[in-house]
């Protein structure tokens, strides 16, 4: 009995057809054309900066304050980024905080940073969608800095280097391998 065309030759179902398909689906034309150009004054949201929090009180202020900065000196003005505060499941006044600094708040029951992010990501409005811990400050010309990077046809997403608040070697050794790995793989 003929084996289906779906069994590899030792038995097992074969991971991926080797027949070449010429890529023709929106996905791969979206690539091929430049970033839309958002207007200067126009209504529509650039930024949505997911900011994923836990009991995080006495720490959101001084990255919510960064933000403030970054949003001041945005090329396209402050109304273009939108910051919502992920609230995975604090006791304390995280929520509240992000209230009355004019944030989105997400409450996120299940207490896994992934849910978190997920939640602020679906609850999103902007172009462009940044993640940040709430442990982390941003630079002045964060926002101004993406949109030019995003200007290449090339670029489809990317990281940019922040300030802990909370510092300790553990965290510097992780940092530190992360970057290497990252430059030799050529990530970084």
């Amino acid at each position: 009995m003929p084996r289906p065309s779906s069994i590899g030759r030792s038995g097992w179902p074969a991971p991926y057809s080797t027949r070449r398909r010429p890529n023709t689906s929106r996905e791969a034309a979206a690539r091929r054309t430049p970033w839309p150009e958002v207007p200067e004054t126009g209504d529509r949201l650039r930024f949505s900066l997911v900011v994923q929090a836990y009991n995080e009180e006495a720490l959101l202020p001084r990255l919510l304050d960064s933000v403030d900065v970054a949003r001041a000196r945005y090329q396209r003005g402050a109304a273009a980024v939108e910051v919502i505060v992920a609230d995975n499941a604090s006791t304390d006044r995280t929520a509240e905080l992000g209230r009355t600094r004019e944030c989105v708040v997400v409450h996120v029951e299940k207490r896994r940073i992934a849910a978190a992010r997920n939640a602020g990501a679906g609850a999103s409005r902007g172009d462009v969608l940044a993640f940040i811990d709430a442990d982390s400050q941003i630079h002045p010309d964060t926002f101004n800095s993406i949109d030019a990077a995003l200007a290449s046809v090339a670029t489809i997403g990317g990281t940019t280097g922040t300030r802990f608040e909370r510092s300790s070697l553990g965290l510097r050794c992780s940092y530190g391998m992360l970057l290497l790995l990252g430059t030799m793989l050529r990530l970084a």
